[in-house]
């Protein structure tokens, strides 16, 4: 009984305030302005200042025309008899380098193998280089592993798209660009 009562009174509200508008509004018309009101001053734009973000590893600046991907064209000595068969691919980023060199060694068991992963700088026309991560072969087949921080230099001279690395006076690496 109490339910039904109080379903009644609730129904009944609900009609009679739900029919109850407020009285419709007049427009305002907004007025002119007083020539004589006191103009606001101007909004000043906030002082924006540079904010250097460290966590934004890439940064919009030109390449450097030695960054590309490189594939061996030849191996140069001029103590040894050429290199015949030797591939390998280099790979030059904004700071960190990729090189991979592949050789067929002195016997048809053995091959000379180098992969070394490096972070370089350009001084002048020399690479200078510190080793991250590198390995290779030596002469009795074993594996052995460059020291992370080994720093390197090798002259470079790059024209058009190829790339040559100086081991030593007459002995070169020379790379042409595929990319």
């Amino acid at each position: 009984m109490k339910v039904a009562v109080f379903t009644c009174l609730f129904a009944v509200s609900a009609l009679h305030f739900g029919t109850i508008q407020d009285p419709p509004t007049k427009k305002t018309q907004t007025k002119p302005q007083d020539k004589k009101a006191r103009k606001l001053p101007p909004v000043l734009q906030p002082i924006r200042s540079r904010v250097e973000r460290r966590d934004l590893l890439q940064k919009f600046r030109s390449r450097h025309r030695i960054e590309g991907t490189y594939r061996l064209k030849s191996m140069v000595s001029t103590n040894t008899r050429p290199v015949k068969g030797g591939r390998g691919y280099l790979v030059i980023g904004q700071r960190h380098l990729s090189m991979h060199l592949y050789a067929p060694g002195s016997s048809p068991d053995q091959a000379n193998i180098q992969a070394v992963f490096r972070k370089f700088r350009i001084a002048g026309d020399k690479l200078v280089m510190h080793t991250l991560l590198g390995h290779r072969n030596k002469s009795n087949g074993d594996i052995g592993l460059e020291p992370v921080g080994h720093m390197t230099q090798h002259r470079f001279e790059l024209t058009g798209a190829v790339l040559r690395i100086y081991r030593a006076k007459d002995e070169y690496l020379e790379f042409e660009r595929i990319e």
